[in-house]
């Protein structure tokens, strides 16, 4: 971030060159309050990152707890045991497959925000401060 706070642009440009270069796309104009509300949210980005980071793990923990208990309801020898363990053993691939279907849903939830930053990041490297000149 220090190095986009170091850019500045010293050239001084006439209003009417710089609505045709905002109009035409060559230049975007973001007010100084978005700018920084933008790189106060990049700044944000390793936390986000971490949390994703952790979410994925999470999931990708309760797919393989889901694996390993369907894999035992799949074995010959599930089908030796009692009516009562087998019942208690489906109902808790049953609750593992529940609980790997929401971890998955909240990795999903936070890569959008993610994915969204990213983007601002991207943008924010781009710009340099114009005041007006």
């Amino acid at each position: 971030m220090s190095q986009i706070a170091g850019k500045s642009v010293s050239t001084p440009f006439q209003p009417v060159d710089l609505n045709y270069l905002t109009t035409n796309g060559y230049v975007s104009m973001m007010p100084l309050d978005q700018y920084d509300q933008a790189a106060a949210d990049v700044a944000s980005l390793i936390r986000l990152n971490e949390e994703l980071y952790n979410e994925e793990m999470e999931a990708r923990t309760a797919a393989e707890e889901l694996r390993k208990g369907e894999q035992k309801t799949h074995s010959i020898l599930f089908h030796f045991r009692g009516l009562e363990e087998r019942q208690t053993q489906l109902a808790e691939v049953e609750r593992e497959r529940g609980v790997a279907q929401k971890e998955q849903a909240d990795v999903v939830q936070k890569d959008s925000p993610t994915a969204q930053i990213i983007q601002q990041k991207s943008m924010i490297t781009r710009m340099a401060r114009y005041d007006g000149g």
